[in-house]
Formats: C-alpha cells, sequence, structure tokens
C-alpha cells in the first residue's frame, strides 16, 4: 500500500515524499534512527526500512529483531529495488547503493573514519569500489563529521569529493546536550555513591574483549562492591557474530556479580552515567573523551587510521596494566584527570559541535526536495536506563576495626579471579533466595529478601544454615535488622543513604567478634565516607 500508488485511496495519510532507510546492521541502523527525529513530525513523510535478506551483512544478525521491537514498515529488499525514493539513508557503503534508485545520504556509522579495513590501507566508509558504480558517485551527499575527511575522501576518493558535506556528529551532539543529566541517568542505574566503571568495547580479536575477555570479572573481583559499579558497553557485531545467549553464557558468572550489559540503545546513557571508562580503538573512546570521562586504555586496534584522531588519543591515554592491582589504577586515574584532557583531540574528530541538528536537518530537506519545518532542529534526548547491575548472590566481606567505627570492604564472592586483595575479619554472605548450596553453607551472614517472614524465617535459617553467625534483612534504604545465634536482636540504623544497608550486618558481625557486642553508636566507614550508626534492640 505505501509503495502502489494505485492503492493511494486507502492511506490515511498522504504523504507525498517516501524515505527508505538501510538497515544493514544493527550499529548502522541505530546511527540512521539517531538522525531520523529530525524528520518527526512531518506527514509529508513516510519512511521505510529495509535490508538485504538473501544477502545478509556478515554482522548483521539482530537487524530483524531491532525493527519488529521498532514496530517498523519493513519492505523486503526485492521492493526497494523495485522503486524510486525521494532519500535512501544508509550508514555503510557496503549496502548495495547501486541497486537502488533515489538521492542517497551516506553517513559514518562512528564518529569519522579512524579505521582501515582489516588487512588493507583502505579506509572503511571511503572505499572507491563501493562509492563508486559504472565510474559514477553513488551517494548525493557523504557526510563528514570534520573537515579534515574531506581531505581523506580526496585522497581515497577524489570523484567522491563534491559529494562530502560536513555536518558535524549527531551522536556526539546528543550525548553533549544529554550532559546536565548525568544526575539522572545515574540515579535511574541505582549505582549511589558508587563510581560507575564503563568497558567499551568494539568488536575483533584486538578488542578490549577480545584480548581481555577476563576484564568484567576481574574487575569486580578487585573493586570493592560498595565503591564501584561496573558496566560493559558490548558493540552489536559482537552479538552478531557470537548470539546473544552465548554472550550471556559468558558473562554468566560476571552478571551474577554485578556485571551490567548495556543493550544496543542504552550505550548513550550509561556512557553518560560513567565516571571512569576503560576502551579500546573503538568510536567510543572518543565519546567518551568528548564527555571528558577519565579513560584507561585496555586495547588497541591494528586498523586504526594512522594519524586519525584515535590513533592520537590511543598515544596518549595511559593504559590499563594487567600486572598491577586495578583498583589503585582506577582511583588514579579519576583522581588526577586534568579537565577537558582530550578535547583538542575531539575537536579535530568532530566540528559544529552542539549545531549537527540544523546542518543535517538541512541537507535532509534539500535532498529530499521539501522546505524545512519552522519548528527547532534537535536530536530526540538520550533516555535513561531504568536496568540496574544485579546485585551479587555472595560477597566476600572484611573489615577494620577501631575505637570509633568499623571499615568495612565488599567483594562479590563468585567471581573466579585469583588476584582477590586480602580481607581481615574475613566472612562470606550469601543471598538465601539466589545463592547456591555452596554459598549458603559457607555464609557467615545470611541476607533474607525483604518479604521473608521475620523472626520466624531467621530462626529458621540459622537451624538450617549451622555455620551461619548472623541473619540479616534490609527494612529501609538505611536500616537492617540481624538476628545473631546467641539469640541477640539489633536493628542497625544509618545516618546516610546511597548505599546498601545490608553491609551494616557485616559492621555488626565484626563487632561482636571482635568484643561480643555491637555498641549502641558506631561509624561505618566505606572507603572515604563515615556514616554514623545507631543501634537498638529490636522491638
Amino acid at each position: 500500500m505505501l509503495l502502489d500508488e494505485r492503492l493511494r485511496p486507502w492511506r490515511t495519510v498522504d504523504f507525498t515524499r517516501r524515505v527508505l532507510v538501510l538497515a544493514r546492521t544493527v550499529t548502522t541502523l541505530t546511527r540512521c534512527l539517531d538522525i531520523l527525529a529530525l524528520l518527526h513530525d512531518d506527514p509529508r513523510l513516510q519512511v521505510l526500512f529495509s535490508y538485504d535478506q538473501d544477502h545478509p551483512a556478515r554482522l548483521g544478525t539482530g537487524v530483524a529483531e531491532y525493527l519488529a521491537a521498532l514496530d517498523a514498515p519493513v519492505i523486503s529488499w526485492a521492493q526497494a529495488r523495485a522503486h524510486r525514493f525521494d532519500l535512501i539513508i544508509a550508514a555503510s557503503e557496503n549496502d548495495q547503493l547501486a541497486e537502488l534508485d533515489g538521492p542517497i545520504l551516506l553517513l559514518p556509522h562512528g564518529i569519522g573514519f579512524q579505521k582501515y579495513y582489516p588487512d588493507t590501507s583502505v579506509i572503511a566508509g571511503m572505499d572507491p569500489a563501493r562509492l563508486l558504480h559504472e565510474g559514477n558517485v553513488l551517494p548525493a551527499a557523504i557526510a563528514l563529521s570534520h573537515h579534515d575527511q574531506l581531505n581523506q575522501l580526496r585522497a581515497s576518493c577524489p570523484q567522491a569529493t563534491a559529494a562530502g558535506t560536513v555536518i558535524g556528529d549527531p551522536a556526539l551532539d546528543r550525548l553533549l546536550a544529554s550532559r546536565r543529566h548525568t544526575g539522572v541517568f545515574r540515579d535511574r542505574l541505582g549505582t549511589g555513591e558508587r563510581k560507575l566503571v564503563v568497558l567499551a568495547t568494539t568488536w575483533g580479536p584486538d578488542s578490549l574483549l577480545g584480548s581481555w575477555p577476563e576484564l568484567p570479572e576481574r574487575l569486580l573481583a578487585e573493586l570493592p562492591a560498595d565503591e564501584y559499579a561496573v558496566a560493559a558497553i558490548l558493540h552489536p557485531g559482537i552479538a552478531a557474530a557470537h548470539g546473544g545467549w552465548q554472550l550471556r553464557s559468558w558473562f554468566a558468572g560476571a552478571s551474577a556479580a554485578g556485571l551490567l550489559l548495556a543493550g544496543p540503545d542504552e550505550w548513550q546513557a550509561i556512557l553518560l552515567a560513567a565516571h571512569c571508562a576503560i576502551v579500546d580503538g573503538g568510536s567510543l573512546a572518543l565519546y567518551a573523551a568528548a564527555l571528558d570521562i577519565p579513560l584507561l586504555l585496555g586495547a588497541e586496534n591494528a586498523n586504526t587510521v594512522a594519524g586519525s584522531p584515535m590513533a592520537e588519543l590511543a598515544a596518549c591515554a595511559p593504559w590499563l596494566r594487567g600486572a598491577d592491582p586495578l583498583a589503585g589504577q582506577l582511583g588514579a586515574v579519576v583522581h588526577n584527570h586534568p579537565a577537558r584532557a582530550y578535547w583538542p583531540i575531539v575537536k579535530q574528530a568532530a566540528a559544529y559541535a552542539g549545531e549537527s541538528a540544523p546542518l543535517l536537518r538541512a541537507l535532509l530537506y534539500r535532498l529530499v526536495g521539501l522546505s524545512e519545518p519552522d519548528t527547532p532542529a534537535e536530536f530526540e534526548p538520550v533516555s535513561p536506563v531504568a536496568a540496574s547491575p544485579a546485585e551479587p548472590v555472595s560477597y566476600l566481606v572484611g573489615g577494620v576495626p577501631g575505637p570509633e567505627g568499623v571499615a568495612i570492604t565488599r567483594f562479590p564472592a563468585n567471581t573466579r579471579s585469583s588476584t582477590r586483595p586480602p580481607v581481615d575479619y574475613r566472612h562470606l554472605t550469601a543471598a538465601m533466595d539466589r545463592a547456591g548450596l555452596a554459598a549458603l553453607e559457607a555464609a557467615s551472614v545470611l541476607y533474607l529478601p525483604v518479604d521473608a517472614a521475620w523472626p520466624d524465617r531467621a530462626h529458621r535459617a540459622l537451624r538450617e544454615w549451622p555455620h551461619a553467625r548472623l541473619v540479616a534483612q534490609r527494612r529501609s534504604d538505611r536500616d537492617c535488622v540481624v538476628y545473631a545465634r546467641d539469640g541477640t536482636e539489633l536493628v542497625l540504623s544509618a545516618a546516610g543513604s546511597g548505599f546498601d544497608p545490608l553491609v551494616l550486618a557485616s559492621l555488626g558481625y565484626v563487632r561482636l567478634a571482635e568484643r561480643g557486642a555491637v555498641p549502641p553508636r558506631d561509624e561505618l566507614r566505606l572507603a572515604e565516607r563515615r556514616i554514623p550508626v545507631s543501634v537498638r534492640p529490636a522491638l
């Protein structure tokens, strides 16, 4: 109906222009979706989506599912080839552009053009074999993020130079415009006072994940759980190559220990919430640099274009050293990071910061042959991610008691890393509704779910698990109640929030082990935080 003019009377909205969006991969699709906001609210336009089902991209798995989730109008590749469109939007020159009829806008699907095709000296996005057909330039316009890329295009494919148009970087502008909501992004993730460490990995064997697959679990094992949260942004091509199920299987232990895996449309919100990012040669390294996030380089891609902004960033960013403890390196890079340290490099990757929307909308409407709307040209704001990292099912806990307080440090216990720091007053905790048999048998402190009947369930837990010394239950974001094997029942209340109140149970455990009683007033110490605690008998 949307393509056949004979069926025009059956349409409700009588649009005058058809726009075709090519969805080669999830990555290119999300890049196109960024700019489609500039076409919102215009009933003159009908947007359609297509991809070549018979000849899918190597990393094209997931496109059909993503389009279905969008409820997008999808036409077959045969239909796309058989009709003319008023505008075709693509974010990869690897699509069979010569088979289509209509003015083509070609977008980069990263920040500029930072990589060679594997084992070649051809810059990805500027391959003459893909930009030309029978000597003719296929795209009507090639969107560039910086003027220097005109020189790259001229050197790679001189015939296409006239099509190059500098419009900045839409994804960067969305990020920069959303920076003021960083607190909201962190609140929605539930990280509290913890610092969020984000691993951002592209795809391929020399990526961060490809060269250091054990890094997520090692971070969770070494970083105190009440000081740090860890999230991973995986290039969609990784799931396309290996399968989503396989990724969840590989990260099962890390996810149970608290790792948050970002979805393909969640990476911007996760990056905006980051206190520190561990990166490789992918575009997210430059986006993180633009957001002034302290960086550590964990891998360097062999295909990075020499002299590019990404190459310059890799040359000056500090490296994460696997031979040394990780927590100290992260703390140092966050503490010592100079403001706007990488902005000169970012400016070489993207011009017109904050101005991409009006430039790009003018180009879109020029190509489609319509006047622009009289409303301001703006990208959609980045939406917060409601998902929170899973609470570890078990913690390894240590405490350092002093006359005025107890310093508590917790690490997820269900990790395979052998680099866990040593702790005093060592004990294990286990969540009774989620932990496995081994953790429950070894735990000294058992966490009851909030809906478990208290104190009956606490009494039964101590009978069932003879190794346990305490049972604890969260009462609010500041309080927990504990029941000891000797019958002592206490409520521990903190004069602060932004942390897991069940950590108070370990304060009680350490005080009972140290002096046989919990004082009525104490102090919980979590890294640099000093939190007054009051203790009273439970009623």
